[in-house]
């Protein structure tokens, strides 16, 4: 039944062609109405279509699917019979290898280099029947925090790559503001108590065009109510961009056979 459950799980990601985040559900704890900004945190969610498979697919591989992004034609996601890991023990650094070798060697369906990629070890999931493996995107050095690169396999065998790792999201060419103007912005927004800067990052926003990159700083901080937060900060136009409680609330119930 676990199994089952989280087969099914794996299929209903592929199918639904978006990126998850994990969402606080509001109103559960008192804010002071004196802050200035919802809790709020930013879900990325490209629209794909059903698209042709192409004769140069077919030739390589034996292709069922393709679906591309309907703002930038970018491929999202594939399935097919894309080989197997040759290995009798198999382990993570096998599936590893395989996957960044098949982007390695299909540069031109993805855009993707193996270098720019870094394995999620809380998205692996290997099983005699199922597995699967997640990466995510570093450009410059920074982690590109909206993008992912998905592997599924069905008994050691690639059978789908979801691909949403945004390669073709243009550089906001705008200048850095500096780090103390910066945090006096969230000072003056949140009411921030105590703050410690966690790591520089990118995040892909979605515009008429197509999609950039822009430049945040992320912090964790103690606002004005004494809650722990999140927070990103736009590092060229000194905006918050996202805010969001560190505390999850789950409500509900839910039950397994055993």
């Amino acid at each position: 039944m676990v199994k089952s459950l989280l087969n099914l799980s794996l299929v209903c990601f592929f199918l639904s062609q978006t990126t998850f985040a994990f969402i606080n559900i509001e109103g559960q704890r008192h804010r002071s109405k004196h802050n200035h900004l919802p809790i709020h945190q930013q879900v990325l969610r490209p629209d794909t279509y059903k698209a042709e498979v192409t004769r140069s697919f077919a030739t390589s591989y034996k292709v069922t699917l393709v679906k591309r992004d309907s703002l930038t034609d970018e491929i999202r996601l594939i399935s097919g019979d894309f080989g197997s890991v040759q290995s009798t023990h198999t382990t993570v650094e096998h599936y590893k290898e395989f996957a960044l070798n098949f982007i390695d060697h299909n540069f031109e369906m993805f855009g993707v280099k193996s270098k720019d990629l870094r394995i999620i070890p809380q998205a692996t999931y290997l099983d005699k029947d199922v597995q699967f493996i997640q990466f995510v995107l570093f450009k410059e050095d920074k982690l590109v925090e909206d993008s992912s690169v998905s592997f599924r396999f069905k008994r050691n065998k690639l059978v789908q790559i979801a691909n949403f790792a945004f390669v073709e999201a243009k550089f906001v060419d705008d200048q850095l503001l500096s780090q103390d103007l910066l945090e006096n912005s969230i000072v003056q927004e949140t009411g921030a108590k105590k703050l410690t800067k966690t790591h520089d990052a990118y995040r892909v926003v979605k515009e008429d065009k197509g999609y950039v990159l822009i430049p945040v700083a992320n912090y964790e901080i103690l606002d004005r109510d004494n809650i722990s937060l999140s927070v990103q900060i736009n590092q060229n136009n000194n905006k918050i961009y996202e805010q969001r409680e560190n505390k999850l609330y789950i409500q509900g119930h839910a039950s397994m056979d055993v």
